[in-house]
């Protein structure tokens, strides 16, 4: 047998295709299970991940099919000789032979591309009409799927191995074609990437699949215009921290800074911000403007909590053991205000990591007890949270004994 006859990459790419099936057989499957919590208004983070699953898993490779009978469209349109046709989820190729004038090429290599670019396009349009937040996030999902797909990554594989589509329409005799192609080409990318990028367009996207905090930003943002004070503009800029929107939400705290210079609060949620992009030393240097400050003793705590989360993500993510500067930082909390729980519930968390049992149940029950002692919660939810943990420690000694 001879090997070296053998389509190597076709099968590589159908092998591929193959792996992957499961995953979309999988995505498939769970959005028909979770059709009904999907569908609501409330799209949770497990809906998001469900949907951008099935947008890469179960659309993007119907997308991929389209551009594939694009080739085929152009070949039939061209009249040559359609060799072979293949479709791998994720992968397809048309092979022809046949006379053809010297564009044709060209023309046919960029038809499979025009049809995914019809595909983002509809996906687009589809997010714009609709009102469904999950069919929204699909659809956007999907155009940002497909758009990426073929003005990016293809293009770069393309180009770099000098194969398939791209090196074949920017290899054309025809100078007209490949300068044509390059500038459209160009124009596309850069319209796609600020579609990505933009803050108006996120801002967008989190109005139409957040209809509930898209109610409550009008409602803070209308306040904002109307009263005009610093604590309006800092109630804005945590709105928009809420979404990812970083970039509003500090050109909102600098509103806040102009109005009000003493605001420390301002300090806690540029923190917050640089934490979420992994600038720690920098959300430190935030959070510690509020611990040497002239701030109350709420603040104070919330700044040694924020502090401490920002250790301990920080350290975890350096694989480091020694807790040591966290639990610190947590108990300069708790004596900072000694009238929250919050700071005995992630005192307990970190103790519950060092293998401390003992020191995490008494903490716990502090929380447990919290109304009794005349302890207040500033996340409400961590009272519910203390109580499993509670639960599950408890559970865990049974087991041993």
């Amino acid at each position: 047998m001879d090997l070296s006859a053998l389509n190597w990459n076709q099968i590589s790419n159908t092998i591929i295709g193959i792996i992957l099936l499961p995953f979309s057989l999988r995505t498939l499957k769970s959005l028909i299970d979770n059709k009904q919590t999907l569908f609501d208004d409330d799209l949770t983070k497990a809906d998001r991940t469900i949907l951008k699953q099935a947008a890469l898993f179960v659309l993007l490779p119907i997308v991929v099919l389209v551009h594939e009978l694009g080739h085929l469209l152009a070949c039939y349109v061209y009249q040559v000789k359609v060799v072979s046709f293949h479709w791998a989820l994720f992968w397809g190729e048309v092979s022809w032979r046949g006379t053809v004038t010297p564009e044709a090429p060209a023309v046919i290599a960029a038809a499979g591309n025009l049809f995914q670019l019809a595909c983002a396009l509809s996906a687009l349009l589809v997010a714009l009409a609709v009102r469904s937040p999950a069919v929204v996030a699909l659809a956007t999902y999907t155009y940002l799927w497909a758009g990426f797909s073929c003005l990016v990554f293809y293009p770069l594989v393309s180009i770099a191995s000098w194969d398939y589509d791209f090196a074949i329409l920017y290899g054309s005799p025809d100078k007209r074609i490949v300068w044509g192609a390059a500038l459209i080409h160009i124009i596309l990318a850069w319209g796609f990437i600020y579609s990505f990028v933009s803050d108006r367009t996120k801002l967008w996207f989190a109005e139409r699949t957040r209809p509930v905090w898209a109610k409550e930003f009008k409602r803070t943002k209308e306040t904002a215009q109307r009263e005009g004070t610093a604590v309006s503009y800092l109630a804005l800029a945590w709105q928009y921290y809420l979404v990812g929107l970083d970039g509003p939400a500090e050109k909102t705290l600098q509103i806040v800074e102009q109005l009000d210079e003493e605001n420390l609060d301002v300090w806690l949620l540029r923190g917050y911000i640089m934490q979420s992009q992994s600038k720690f030393d920098t959300a430190d240097y935030c959070f510690e403007k509020i611990v040497q400050g002239n701030s109350d003793s709420t603040l104070r705590a919330r700044a040694y909590m924020a502090k401490g989360h920002c250790l301990f993500e920080k350290m975890s993510e350096a694989k480091l053991k020694d807790m040591q500067p966290v639990l610190t930082s947590y108990k300069h909390a708790a004596q900072s205000a000694k009238d929250l729980a919050d700071p005995h519930y992630y005192m307990a968390i970190v103790y519950k990591e060092e293998k401390n049992l003992e020191s995490a149940e008494i903490e716990l029950k502090i929380c447990q007890n919290a109304q009794r002692q005349g302890l207040n919660w500033l996340d409400p939810v961590l009272a519910n949270m203390a109580r499993q943990e509670l639960l599950s420690l408890r559970n865990a000694s049974k087991e041993k004994q």
